[in-house]
């Protein structure tokens, strides 16, 4: 197996020293050999307070020497064997890592399935330039398979090769370049494809353009009018008041036992609301919406900086969600439905596509109209539900409303939580409509649209059985002509 011949202007590797990935053989490559450290380095130095706060409580030296040189050594050798184990490879229809010290995994990544490549930086690799790549493939319920760690201009590199490798594969979840299966009829295969950081770095990196920068302001308005903040603080006052007018009206010493036990569950139930908040809003921090060539790049984060890249073609819903206490400061967000793509889980990912996460409700939609639906979100037509529609919503029904263009179809509903889901016509998977006992004899149905799984979901509620119909028949209509370009 040969490697790629090196450019005549190429630096040489040894002057690169560890700048690019390690070289491990037979087309395989290694990760950054700091990827080690940046892998323990956490657990090592909670190690190291833990024993300095031992010896300050008296504990002998020489123990705490043996026991931390223990750990720290414990810890290096184990991260340098599970960096020499790593390794990846570039095939031409699919990207293999190999991983595992103890039990070996070998892991194989489908171009086919390939939906999106996200770059993270972790605040520890943030601080070495350091980042990982994070594979999104269709079907998995969280991110596939993660390389860490590569120089930062190298994961971006990486992440361009990767996509342009499977550009022409057919039926390819992203599009992307099919390499050759072999020189001619019946000749050997060539190698697989080897990233080579000389040669990437002879590559014109995409050009960026910045759409949106989300202010400070903006996120720490929502946070602070947030629905969760405020209940919290509301139930935290009222429970506080009943202990004291308990205290006061019983007129017993014993009472106040329970005040000290009421004080505890009202702060620990802020506590548990502020702190989600405050980590939503550590990873909104620094929100930045830039367009690429190859679709809408997402950055974010406060301590773990992320880098997303949504594919335009991927789209295939929007929701726009107006909380009740947003609305007086004209405050929206934006969430997107991305086909096949799932995030990684938990509060400190993506795992909920965010667009925009607190924006004014005018830059919404002047973004939203930028994706190519056409019209502004507000100037679009809908009509709202009939007066009979109150019997299920005394209030909210006056929200219910359906529209559509040539482009896409609106639903709104939502009193509290107000919410406007948009379908692109030709993103439509189906349309069914849905009556139930009561609708049916106050003559109201719903109309479901229906997209790929996630925040989109697009329901006109209590329409009128007639305006029902017509509009799943309009719907399908519309659906057939925008996939036929009609």
């Amino acid at each position: 197996m040969t490697e790629p011949d090196r450019p005549a202007n190429a630096p040489d590797d040894t002057a690169k020293g560890w700048a690019q990935p390690g070289v491990a053989g037979e087309g395989f490559q290694r990760v950054h050999p700091v990827s080690p450290f940046l892998r323990v380095g956490i657990l090592i130095l909670a190690g190291v307070v833990a024993l300095v706060r031992e010896l300050a409580e008296g504990v002998q030296l020489l123990g705490v020497v043996v026991i931390g040189g223990t750990v720290v050594v414990g810890g290096l050798v184990y991260g340098f064997c599970a960096w020499w184990f790593t390794r990846f490879r570039i095939e031409p229809e699919e990207v293999r890592i190999d991983s595992g010290v103890f039990v070996r995994r070998s892991r194989r990544i489908s171009l086919e399935r390939l939906q999106a490549v996200d770059v993270v930086q972790p605040f520890l690799a943030r601080i070495f330039g350091m980042a990982e790549l994070r594979f999104e493939v269709a079907g998995g319920s969280e991110s596939e398979a993660p390389l860490a760690f590569l120089r930062l201009d190298d994961a971006h590199r990486l992440r361009a090769v990767i996509l342009e490798l499977g550009e022409e594969l057919p039926h390819a979840a992203v599009p992307y370049p099919r390499p050759p299966v072999s020189a001619e009829p019946g000749g050997e295969a060539p190698a697989p494809p080897r990233f080579d950081t000389a040669e990437a770095e002879g590559r014109v990196a995409p050009v960026e353009r910045e759409i949106l920068a989300v202010r400070p302001q903006w996120l720490v308005v929502g946070t602070l009018l947030s629905t969760e903040l405020i209940v919290s603080a509301l139930l935290m006052v009222v429970f506080l008041a009943a202990v004291g007018v308990l205290a006061y009206l019983i007129e017993d010493a014993e009472i106040a036992v329970f005040l000290p036990g009421g004080l505890a569950i009202g702060f620990t139930t802020i506590l548990g609301a502020g702190t989600a908040l405050a980590r939503h809003l550590v990873n909104q921090w620094g929100f930045v919406l830039s367009e690429t060539a190859g679709g809408w790049r997402l950055r974010r984060g406060l301590f773990d900086l992320r880098t997303q890249t949504v594919l335009l073609d991927r789209i295939q819903g929007f929701v726009v969600q107006e909380p009740l206490l947003w609305r007086r400061a004209e405050l929206v967000r934006v969430e997107v439905d991305i086909a096949g793509y799932t995030g990684s889980s938990g509060d400190n990912s993506t795992s909920t596509p965010t667009l925009l996460p607190a924006v004014p409700k005018a830059v919404a939609y002047d973004v939203l109209a930028r994706l190519g639906h056409g019209s502004r979100l507000g100037e679009i037509p809908v009509r709202g539900a009939p007066r009979r529609a109150r019997l299920f919503r005394p209030v909210g029904w006056r929200y219910f409303a359906a529209g559509a263009t040539d482009r896409v179809a609106v639903t709104v509903r939502g009193w509290m939580l107000r919410r406007t889901d948009i379908v692109p016509h030709h993103k439509t998977q189906s349309v069914h409509l849905h009556q139930g006992p009561t609708q049916r004899r106050l003559g109201l149905a719903d109309v479901h649209i229906h997209t790929t799984p996630g925040p989109c979901n697009a329901v006109a509620k209590h329409r009128s059985v007639d305006e029902a119909r017509a509009l799943v028949t309009e719907q399908l209509e519309r659906a057939r002509r925008a996939r036929a370009g009609t």
